[in-house]
């Protein structure tokens, strides 16, 4: 495929085309469109793609991912290793109709930002694109990066991550993490997304929902406090029967994670006539009598491959009833669903890292494991991210 500028100009029937590029000896040149006719002029100036063979015009395609000349989506990757993934809301993939939710002309940004970005086919940071970029439906009112109705135009967001290897990446990662430590003192493993996840789902937004993306890179990642978070529950929930109270006065538990001097919770044994806790305390001191810094270092575990983008849905039907502080609404059939959109991961493989300044620590059992194997049966068997309960979140072995 070939790159250019697509040029809509007026006629006396309407409007026609062509494409501005430059040729191999540098020199700018025109190809005239004959295949498609424009409606309007609102591809005018934009980036495009097309395809020549025996110099006649085969294929067009404007910067939002529409077949100009089949007047279609394309179902291809995109530029740059992302790739477009049909969500599965039980619908069927209407291409003609769908395009991608980037749209600078629909996005809250300055003219000139605006018209900066015209001129590019997708930006090739997704957080960007999510978030800076974000589309503005004006007749719903509010941003939105997934519309699919009967009338009027329907669009997805896709991912586009520019020339990011991931591999390279996962690699460094690596590589940063055993110069940091030591490569002896480091854990390293492959899982996959056994379905979708999703993280990061309450993160503050212009969006009802989010998800979590690097800063620097634009690409879903889990970041180090999470994996930390995920173990560690997974662990007071398996070997100390749910209680944090008990986990601290564990000597391993508080090596490797650490621990405050003495933790201060709901009494679980203080309860009413009726079986409900009171609103008393009870301290747990900690193993070691003091405040200590855990031994073992999580790192943020980046993908091993193109991160797959897909949007999912969750359909409330008695809202109702759950904002009626009174009690007095039904969850009935009646109430119309609302449906909120937001956005999965689905089937990408990461990379995991863990590390010790000493290694003794990887080796440390707390119950019957040690801490490599409880995170990844925490991963495996519990999940990360949002909405675990409904299958959201678990990997599987590469």
């Amino acid at each position: 495929m070939e790159k250019g500028t697509l040029i809509i100009f007026s006629t006396k029937k309407g409007f026609a085309a062509k494409i501005s590029f430059t040729k191999t000896d540098g020199k700018v040149s025109e190809l005239p469109v004959l295949s498609y006719q424009p409606k309007d002029d609102k591809y005018n100036n934009t980036a495009c793609t097309f395809k020549r063979e025996s110099g006649r015009l085969v294929q067009l395609i404007a910067h939002d991912g529409t077949d100009l000349m089949g007047q279609r989506l394309t179902a291809a990757p995109v530029a740059g290793g992302g790739q477009y993934s049909s969500s599965a809301l039980g619908r069927q993939q209407h291409a003609e109709s769908v395009s991608d939710s980037f749209s600078p002309d629909d996005a809250r940004l300055p003219k000139d930002t605006r018209e900066a970005l015209a001129t590019l086919q997708s930006p090739d940071n997704f957080a960007l694109k999510l978030n800076k970029a974000a589309r503005y439906d004006k007749r719903m009112g509010k941003f939105q990066f997934f519309k699919r109705e009967r009338k009027g135009e329907n669009y997805e967001i896709r991912a586009n991550y520019g020339a990011i290897n991931f591999k390279q990446l996962a690699y460094r990662e690596l590589a940063n993490a055993e110069r940091l430590i030591s490569k002896s003192n480091i854990r390293s493993f492959d899982l996959a997304i056994d379905w979708r996840m999703v993280q990061g789902l309450g993160i503050e937004s212009v969006y009802e929902t989010s998800l979590t993306l690097h800063h620097v890179y634009g690409i879903p990642y889990l970041p180090a406090s999470t994996l930390k978070g995920v173990v560690r529950s997974w662990i007071i929930a398996e070997a100390f029967g749910q209680s944090e109270g008990h986990a601290i006065k564990d000597e391993q538990f508080c090596n490797l994670f650490g621990c405050p001097v003495e933790l201060v919770l709901d009494d679980p044994d203080d309860k009413n006539k009726k079986g409900e806790a009171k609103k008393n305390k009870a301290k747990y001191p900690s193993f070691f009598k003091e405040a200590r810094q855990g031994k073992i270092t999580f790192f943020d575990t980046f993908p091993i491959e193109a991160p797959k983008i897909e949007v999912d849905v969750m359909n409330p039907h008695y809202g109702p009833y759950y904002s009626d502080n009174n009690a007095k609404t039904p969850p009935a059939d009646f109430h119309n669903p609302i449906p909120v959109h937001f956005i999965t991961v689905a089937n990408t493989s990461f990379r995991f890292i863990i590390g010790a300044s000493e290694g003794k620590w990887l080796n440390e059992t707390v119950g019957s494991k040690p801490i490599t194997e409880w995170l990844r049966d925490a991963l495996i068997s519990h999940g990360i991210g949002a909405k675990t309960a409904v299958g959201y979140g678990y990997m599987k072995p590469e």
